[in-house]
Formats: structure tokens, sequence, C-alpha cells
């Protein structure tokens, strides 16, 4: 769609090679999600070749660019970059985790062994680089724009970058201190994304058990739309006027995303929910009632606020190994079976 709009003169867009990254991720869920590792065969060689692509492009001081690139195009956010290459960061940590957590264990389910190798290295040199020229000693943080800030007479950070580097412990020495404080109060230099990619800031601060700042954003920012007070839908922009160019449904759906794996805390600890977990980390929230389907059938969470903490109610799937994790204690979920705690 991007070539034949450029072909036009629609868009200076051409492939989006984040977004490309961004697939080696889409991949390796599919798999841990549903467990089909088949329909991945195919793919497979595709992902290699983007992963070769990617490795040709590096430049002389270890890291992918972002510029100046032809065709192909760094897009990351609309928002929360003032100069392209205030990207760069972001960028490059996004490429390493996703050739180590995503693409190099896909390699090593398909028994492409020296090629995982290859991959978890490439992933390194680009963590290594990153660290290099973008983290701040001083600081304890990642600064987008380290190397121009003198001469931009400004400071910059983005929230992909610190969400980044705490989600996949990217931070030197697991300094993350930095990293939350800046994205739970969101300082006049933190660059903040658009609604489709708030989800990196806001599960990272889950994450790290910030769920108070999570639930502010959601009650302060996301109900506050004027498209949920309109058509109950999430806008693309944070801003967005009616019978306009604005999109009033679109793809923001980091709330649905953040319930489910971060407030609710359901994740799949082997392919295709054979087993799984649910760690619920409530914060302040009044009540819910939830049902996440799963590849072994649906996890059903209820959860009432007492005034003294959460009575929650949860009954597992009819196939799978569950674990319930409440307040430090871990306790067997037997399929199909119904249980009530408080937390």
């Amino acid at each position: 769609m991007r070539l034949a709009q450029r072909q036009v003169g629609a868009t200076a867009w051409g492939p989006l090679l984040d977004h490309g990254i961004g697939f080696n991720f889409d991949c390796w869920n599919y798999y841990w999600e549903t467990g089909d590792l088949e329909t991945l065969r195919p793919i497979y060689p595709r992902l290699i070749a983007f992963s070769e692509y990617l490795q040709r492009t590096v430049q002389s001081d270890g890291l992918l660019p972002v510029e100046h690139i032809g065709v192909p195009s760094v897009w990351m956010d609309h928002d929360a970059y003032r100069q392209q290459r205030h990207k760069q960061c972001a960028f490059n940590l996004y490429a390493a985790a996703a050739l180590r957590e995503a693409l190099a264990r896909l390699a090593g389910l398909f028994a492409d062994r020296l090629q995982a190798q290859r991959l978890r290295a490439f992933s390194e040199r680009l963590l290594t680089a990153t660290v290099a020229r973008f983290w701040c000693a001083r600081r304890k943080v990642f600064v987008c724009n380290l190397p121009w800030e003198r001469r931009e007479r400004t400071t910059r950070y983005d929230d992909r970058s610190l969400a980044e580097a705490i989600l996949f412990d990217f931070c030197p020495g697991g300094l993350t201190e930095s990293a939350t404080r800046l994205l739970a109060d969101c300082p006049p230099q933190l660059g903040l994304s658009y609604p489709a990619n708030a989800i990196w800031r806001l599960r990272a601060l889950a994450r790290v058990g910030r769920q108070d700042c999570v639930l502010k954003d959601l009650r302060t920012r996301w109900a506050a739309m004027e498209s949920v007070a309109c058509n109950n839908t999430l806008q693309e922009t944070w801003t967005a006027v009616a019978d306009g160019t604005y999109q009033y449904s679109h793809c923001a759906i980091a709330p649905l995303q953040i319930l489910f794996s971060e407030l609710l805390g359901i994740s799949a600890t082997a392919a295709g929910f054979t087993k799984y977990r649910v760690a619920p980390r409530l914060g302040d929230l009044m009540g819910l009632d939830v049902t996440a389907w799963t590849a072994v059938g649906p996890i059903k969470v209820a959860a009432d606020f007492t005034g003294r903490g959460h009575r929650i109610a949860i009954t597992a799937p009819p196939a799978g190994q569950g674990v319930l994790i409440v307040g430090g204690n871990r306790r067997r979920l037997k399929p199909a079976e119904r249980i009530e705690v408080t937390l």
C-alpha cells in the first residue's frame, strides 16, 4: 500500500522498517499464544532475509540508521520525536529486542541453531552500540538526543526507548530508576507516543509495579477521549475533532492489552497456553468482570473492591495447567476449577 501511494505522490513513506521488526514479535507471539508453529514455517525464511538486510545496513558506528536509507523508512511514532535522528535509540533497541526475544527463539524451534547464535550475537552488538551512543552514565538513562544535546541546547527523552530498556532489561547494571521516574512523571523533555504506541510506556510502568500511573492514564487520557464520549471508540490521535479527517476508530487498543496482560496478569508460560499464570495487580479498581479467550479455553476473572482489598473469583479454562499468584503466594489452578481469593 505504501509503495502504491508513493508512486502517485500521496506519501513520502516507503516500507516501514520498524513495522518489519514488529512483525518478528507478531510471529513469536502468535506461536506462543496458539502453539501453532507450522503456520510460521514458510514465513521464517523471510524473517531471516529481513534480518540479513538489517545487518547490511549497519553503519560504521555499529548502529542501524534511521535517515538517508533510500525508499525504506523508519517511522516509530508521530508524536514522540522532534527530529528523525532522535528515533535511532528506540529503533536500535527495538531491533535488538526482536532479534533476541523473537527471531532467535523461532530459529531455535526450527532447529536452526547456528542462525539462532548469529541472531543473538547481532542483537548484542546493536545493544552495545546503542549503549555507547545513547546511554548517559551520569543520569543513568537513555537520552535519545545525547549525541546532539549540546548543539540542540536541549535534552530529549522518549517513552519508547525508556520502556524498551525496562521491558527487555537493556539498562546497564539494571539501573531502571531514572527511566521509571521519567515514564511516571512525564516531564516536558519526554516525548510521548501517540495512542497506538502508548502501550509501551504503560506496560513498562506496570512491570515495575506502577499500576497507579497506569490507571491514572486510563482514567484521565483515555476515558477523556472525544471519541469515547461520542461513540465509545478509541481515536487515533490524542486530540481529534468530529467531522474532520481524524480517525475516530483505530488501532489504539492499549487499554485492552494492559487489562489482560498487566492488571489481570494473564500470560502463557508455555506455548499455546498449555501452561499459564494469572497474577492480578488491580490497584484501586472498584470492580471488573472479564473473560480472556485463550487457546485452551476461557479464563474468567471477576473482582470487587471490599474497601481493604479485592475479592476475586477465577474460573480456569477446561484445559491447561494454571498457576494463580496472589500476594507472592502461588496456587495451582485445575482445569475448569472456580476459586475465590482475597487480594
